[in-house]
């Protein structure tokens, strides 16, 4: 299992060989029915909670059909936007239209942001 933190929400990749660091982790995610083909991201809170809703989404048909890495760069692209509502205290459910504009003006033009992204890259975390 390969896996990325920085933040409230854990991003984790299934791996197809070698051994699990933690077999406990793919099961409480096996739990919730999702197919954990090789490479499909998976999320956990930092309590090892599995986010339902998004592992269900990469789990689903449309993303099983596209390429491992657009999997890649679009779970990526969702645990940037679950921290920065995390950041503000709200849930990824409460998320509003405001929400969304200061998540852009963040990513893509705030001085204190030291990782600002090009429109383009905009764009395709919109997809």
């Amino acid at each position: 299992m390969v896996e990325s933190g920085g933040g409230t929400w854990w991003l984790h990749f299934a791996q197809d060989s070698g051994p699990a660091r933690d077999d406990g982790l793919l099961a409480r995610v096996g739990r919730q029915g999702v197919r954990l083909d090789a490479g499909r991201p998976f999320f956990l809170d930092r309590e090892g909670v599995p986010h339902d809703a998004a592992n269900r989404f990469f789990a689903s048909g449309r993303m099983r059909n596209l390429a491992a890495g657009t999997n890649r760069k679009y779970a990526f692209a969702l645990r940037t936007w679950f921290n920065f509502l995390h950041l503000r205290g709200k849930e990824w459910t409460g998320a509003s239209e405001s929400d969304l504009f200061d998540y852009r003006f963040w990513r893509t033009s705030a001085s204190d942001n030291p990782r600002r992204i090009s429109g383009a890259t905009w764009q395709g975390d919109l997809a």
